[in-house]
């Protein structure tokens, strides 16, 4: 059986999707281990999908958040009991994120021989590798014996390269698989032209200062200082929010703000009546929102080294340094000017054809294939 190990399972739709898509091309059931802190409710139960069973025992007490090691030694014996108490031979693992899930994936593989993939993201490389210098010996055991190091992009990969030599060395091969969005979107933009769409720059997510939304109102706010009349519309949280991470005391006319919602066609609405998508955030690991966006007709304004950089070649996909206010400035004005009716259509799906669930969830499936010959990929 194949068995996932991811702590955050029941929080992440990213997490369900993949297990979902590797279910429907896979002959056989899935297994996940997603070890609940001990204040949570105790859960195992069936989770989206009939050939996916959940084990979520609750077993972390609050303060091992701070004994790092330790948590992941009591949450991998509670891995082996679990997988003793359901008689579930694992005969391949993937870990979804290198720390919290890798360290038991490895002593896994170190006590029975099992191979393991697993993947490195935002809270590996922007927490617990900086945090964690005293166990690198241990990571790079991680990742040295692992069948494959998935990244979720390819910037995650350069950094680890650039900045963690020794660990990005002990990695015997690797692949890089993206995250996937909803098929919502691939079905929400009219095949007719709208027309010209407003000046306006959006946002979709949380406020939150790693979002960067003080730079992106200020660039904003040069633009319509110099007669632009750009409006940025932003979805995701309330007033006082907006007002407390930004650092104003009043919000202009020319910002509007919707609350979280989880009503696609709101969002897809906003989407496919703004100009440019911004959010240059100072930490992401990949950023769905981005890849949404275009699938809407948006241009698309992210962050240097973070999330999506160094997918795409396109011009209307623009990196920028997220402490420039006038770098972010000025890509917004030459994209306002230049897609006032959104990007082109045919290049854009082309674009996004990788993101789907479906083709994501064969590239795993073909990851634990070419490590396991005794998993058999359905047709």
């Amino acid at each position: 059986m194949l068995v996932h190990i991811s702590n955050n399972y029941l929080y992440s739709a990213v997490h369900s999707n993949l297990t979902i898509a590797m279910a429907d091309g896979y002959n056989t059931k899935q297994l996940v281990f997603t070890p609940l802190k001990s204040s949570v409710a105790r859960q195992t139960r069936n989770l989206f999908h009939e050939d996916i069973e959940v084990c979520a025992p609750r077993v972390i007490p609050k303060g091992l958040r701070y004994l790092p090691l330790t948590k992941v030694l009591v949450s991998f014996v509670v891995f082996c009991k679990t997988m003793k108490a359901k008689k579930v031979s694992p005969s391949f693992l993937i870990a979804h994120n290198l720390w919290s899930d890798g360290m038991i994936a490895w002593l896994t593989y170190k006590l029975k021989g099992i191979n393991y993939t697993v993947a490195v993201r935002n809270a590996d490389i922007n927490t617990f590798i900086p945090r964690l210098r005293i166990y690198h010996w241990l990571i790079r055991q991680v990742l040295n014996n692992a069948s494959t190091v998935v990244f979720v992009n390819k910037a995650y990969q350069l950094r680890l390269s650039n900045q963690y030599p020794k660990l990005s060395l002990s990695i015997r091969n690797s692949k890089t698989i993206y995250n996937g969005i909803d098929n919502f979107w691939y079905l929400a933009r009219s095949k007719k032209s709208s027309g010209e769409r407003t000046r306006s720059v959006c946002y979709v997510g949380d406020f939150t200062e790693n979002k960067n939304l003080k730079a992106s109102f200020r660039a904003v706010e040069i633009l319509n200082e110099e007669g632009r009349k750009v409006e940025y519309r932003l979805i995701g949280g309330t007033v006082d929010e907006f007002l407390s991470v930004v650092g104003i005391d009043r919000v202009p006319n020319w910002v509007s703000i919707t609350p979280r919602t989880s009503d696609l066609q709101v969002i897809s609405k906003l989407l496919q009546s703004s100009r440019v998508f911004l959010m240059p955030s100072y930490r992401e690991t990949f950023g769905l929102a981005y890849i949404e966006a275009l699938s809407q007709g948006c241009a698309v304004v992210h962050s240097k080294n973070e999330g999506i950089d160094g997918i795409f070649d396109e011009d209307f996909v623009r990196a920028v340094d997220p402490f420039s206010v006038s770098e972010i400035k000025n890509v917004l004005s030459l994209l306002l000017d230049r897609y006032p009716c959104g990007t082109p259509r045919e290049v854009v799906e082309q674009m996004i054809e990788q993101f789907k669930w479906k083709n994501i969830g064969q590239e795993y499936l073909r990851v634990v294939y070419n490590n396991r010959q005794s998993f058999k990929m359905s047709n």
